[in-house]
């Protein structure tokens, strides 16, 4: 249920408080899942669900202008509902609810949040400027959180059409570059690495890129992926400048399953590692081999390659300093860097990771 901390599925308050606590001893830090634009319905798409609390059963809390029609329509968009009756995010009283909910959350231990269709709540800002629907709730929510200068926030803008308003949102939270993630899941369904050199218009700094993530996967989007196609996909995402990167954990069939391992893989944990090694440092992209290998250079300190195709020779410019480098992760490679030129021989469908073991 929206707005309350614990329900018998997922435990109460005191567990998820526990929850974060243990987390942050082995330096993992809790991202919450909110949905704060709309309520469950009850199989009709604008009355509310029976169990829904009784303090959010006024009409007064809802915008009660039916459902979206027009998805090129700003006003539609952000006042209609999405298939659930839709909150009344101008009001005092339901930003009131949001704030008192999420503060719950961290002060609980939650380090951040993910906001659910983020777009649907309406800014003050580009497009939503000067407009009848304009509201501050993004303004006098994320300002009345606790420790806000050290929590994580990035909703879930999707970029499927021309009244997503993203850069306004940037200005407030990192957004979810999902574009770009298509753009990724093509590039290597279609082994053209080039189509990920754009990450189309959205800033680095303020994105959570990704490969796949729960919806892409539950409406197909992503399914067919392989774990390599996955794998090839996440070294890209993960070694690029500036961003934040999601890694999606796909459920399994078996009850009482954990989910799968993926994120164990030897290749996954060399390129998290990589990640890490390299904040701060600039990128370099390059492509060769008709577009099936791509090497991301990151500074002078690293480079990530990804081929996508056979077992190719190499011989590329690279902004790596001279010497002899092997991979950190499952394939045997080693390469030779000479006066700004990487070459050697690049095993098929594989990932490597390079970069001097000195590096902090």
């Amino acid at each position: 249920m929206l707005f309350r901390s614990g329900n018998a599925q997922l435990g109460s308050l005191s567990d998820f408080a526990l929850l974060c606590k243990t987390a942050k001893s082995y330096g993992i830090s809790i991202i919450v899942d909110v949905v704060m634009n709309h309520m469950a319905n009850n199989g009709d798409k604008d009355q509310l669900n029976t169990s829904v609390n009784s303090s959010f059963k006024s009409s007064s809390l809802y915008h009660n202008l039916g459902q979206c029609s027009n998805w090129n329509n700003r006003s539609d968009v952000t006042q209609k509902g999405i298939g659930m009756p839709d909150l009344n995010t101008q009001t005092t009283e339901v930003q009131k609810k949001a704030i008192t909910f999420l503060n719950q959350c961290v002060d609980a231990g939650a380090s951040g949040f993910r906001f659910d269709a983020a777009k649907h709540i309406e800014t003050n800002i580009g497009l939503d400027a000067g407009q009848s629907w304009s509201g501050n709730y993004w303004v006098n929510v994320l300002n009345s959180l606790h420790n806000k200068s050290n929590i994580f926030i990035y909703g879930e803008i999707l970029q499927d059409g021309t009244v997503d308003n993203t850069s306004s949102y940037e200005t407030f939270m990192n957004v979810s570059a999902s574009n770009y993630g298509g753009s990724i899941r093509s590039a290597i369904t279609s082994n053209d690495l080039s189509k990920t050199s754009d990450m189309g218009g959205i800033n680095p700094t303020t994105s959570v890129d990704f490969v796949e993530t729960h919806d892409t996967y539950e409406d197909g989007s992503s399914s067919s992926l392989t774990d390599l196609q996955r794998k090839m996909g996440w070294a890209i995402v993960d070694s690029r400048a500036g961003t934040t990167p999601l890694f999606f954990d796909r459920p399994t069939n078996s009850i009482g399953s954990k989910g799968e391992s993926l994120w164990k893989d030897a290749d996954v944990v060399a390129v998290n590692k990589f990640h890490n090694k390299m904040v701060g440092q600039n990128e370099y992209l390059r492509w060769t081999n008709n577009n099936q290998t791509m090497l991301i250079d990151r500074g002078t300190t690293g480079t990530v390659i990804v081929n996508d195709g056979s077992s190719t020779s190499i011989n590329s410019p690279t902004n790596l300093v001279n010497g002899t480098y092997k991979n950190k992760g499952k394939s045997s490679c080693t390469l030779t860097v000479v006066n700004g030129a990487i070459s050697g021989s690049i095993p098929a469908n594989s990932i490597i990771v390079l970069y001097n073991t000195s590096t902090n």
